[in-house]
């Protein structure tokens, strides 16, 4: 399906039979966030290469619109507003998905199409320093659009086959593709896998292999997308690029969530805040995050190959 300005969208994930879609030059995340509902496999947040205007992840009709207040927004120019829009999917009464992120102009009883602008992308206090735009979403009763808890399981949506591609044992050669003060985007050589439309940096679950979808090791949790196969069980490791970086405390239909364990990563010889690692609808991306905004980018093309380092924090 074709958005106002070419973008195409793809089913990602689904929560009590409501179809989420997202861009297909994007990335998504269910895990990689400091908050309840990524901690518990309930939200996914879908980002896009458009970074300005938010285009609708499904068909419906709104129903609610909210404004709350954040906190202050830390090392960026931010609004310490919230906004919440809150839309009934088309082919139910008994659900909404909650979506947050979006300053709109729609008004209540206004319909929605996948592809078409929901409003302006808003960064609130609510954001990290190196979190780009992006839309949250859950589903949920409709009687508690704003309580924090409640809301249903969000699945990864991948077809019914094999993992394609294997981890990386060890940490492969990185390139700069792209930097600014907050964070330097790189690419790998090796290590990429692929499951349905889901492409990333491959890891260890106990003898499985997923997709990393986590913020390491500066969020105390974190996931792996897995084949339907996979039969990981809790307490089993999580390793990646030849390192332990947690232990599976929860299994979900299409991934395991795990505590993180602590972790010291340096670049080219200087300790880094952490990494970033997403499911992609395209070649991945690595993030790197500085301890704090930089005056001039950690990184940039011009600093050829990229040697980062995992050790055990001690």
């Amino acid at each position: 399906m074709l958005g106002d300005v070419g973008l195409r969208f793809i089913s990602v994930a689904s929560s009590a039979g409501v179809d989420v879609k997202a861009e297909t030059e994007g990335f998504v995340s269910f895990l990689n966030s400091p908050y309840y509902s990524h901690e518990h496999g309930v939200a996914v947040d879908l980002y896009s290469r458009e970074r300005t205007i938010a285009y609708s992840p499904l068909d419906g009709v709104v129903t609610g619109k909210r404004v709350v207040m954040s906190p202050h927004p830390r090392y960026f120019q931010g609004s310490e507003t919230e906004h919440l829009l809150i839309i009934q999917p088309s082919h139910t009464n008994d659900l909404i998905a909650r979506i947050l992120h979006i300053e709109s102009s729609l008004a209540v009883e206004d319909e929605v199409q996948v592809g078409k602008p929901l409003g302006k992308l808003v960064r609130s206090g609510f954001f990290d320093f190196w979190t780009e735009n992006h839309i949250h979403l859950e589903v949920r009763n409709p009687a508690q659009p704003l309580r924090a808890k409640g809301s249903l399981p969000m699945t990864p949506i991948a077809p019914d086959r094999k993992m394609e591609g294997m981890p990386c044992d060890y940490v492969p050669l990185l390139r700069v593709v792209d930097s600014n003060r907050y964070y330097v985007l790189v690419e790998a050589t090796k290590g990429e896998v692929c499951i349905g439309v889901f492409k990333g940096f491959g890891c260890w679950v106990g003898r499985y292999v997923g997709i990393l979808d986590a913020g390491l090791p500066h969020y105390r949790f974190g996931g792996a997308i897995l084949e339907p196969t996979a039969e990981v069980k809790v307490g089993d490791d999580v390793v990646f690029w030849g390192m332990g970086v947690g232990k599976v405390v929860k299994v979900s239909e299409g991934f395991a969530i795990f505590r993180t364990g602590p972790l010291k990563v340096e670049v080219n010889g200087r300790r880094i805040r952490g990494l970033s690692v997403y499911p992609w609808l395209r070649s991945p991306l690595l993030k790197l995050i500085p301890q704090t905004p930089l005056r001039e980018p950690l990184l940039t093309r011009f600093d050829g190959e990229v040697h980062l380092a995992l050790s055990p924090q001690v």
